[in-house]
């Protein structure tokens, strides 16, 4: 088995419609309901602008396979656990920090010239925290 890609991130929330207004409206990404539902009421995916559902939205409700086999004492629905961040490749640096400036987010930036690499983190309203990769070679795009 080779691992190709990062397909996907999920995040259980008691705070689903606020989730989904974050990730819309300030990563742009678009949201549909989950293959088989009618609505997001229970659940959303959250789509790039490849078309590809980077991002799965479920309630605290939500039951996946893996529930049977969760860590004791974890708890579900708030921050990233033992997963400190989700890296997201991004373009368009300027307008983004703008956008995020003007809606008040708590940002924190790196830099690395040796790669070309500028980077935003922000927080999601369930404490998951996101790095948001530019690079030069993207900035063209």
């Amino acid at each position: 088995m080779k691992v190709q890609t990062l397909d996907h991130v999920n995040i259980r929330t008691e705070r689903l419609a606020e989730t989904v207004a974050f990730y819309t409206t300030h990563l742009g990404l678009s949201c549909r309901p989950p293959p088989g539902m009618s609505d997001t009421s229970r659940g959303a995916w959250l789509y790039d602008e490849g078309d590809r559902p980077v991002i799965h939205v479920g309630t605290l409700e939500a039951r996946y396979p893996t529930d049977e086999i969760m860590p004791e004492g974890r708890v579900i629905g708030r921050g990233g656990g033992a997963i400190h961040h989700v890296a997201l490749e991004c373009v368009g640096y300027d307008e983004a920090v703008d956008r995020f400036k003007a809606a008040g987010l708590t940002l924190a930036f790196g830099n690395i010239p040796s790669i070309g690499l500028r980077q935003v983190f922000l927080t999601d309203p369930n404490g998951v925290t996101f790095e948001l990769n530019f690079r030069a070679a993207a900035a063209a795009q």
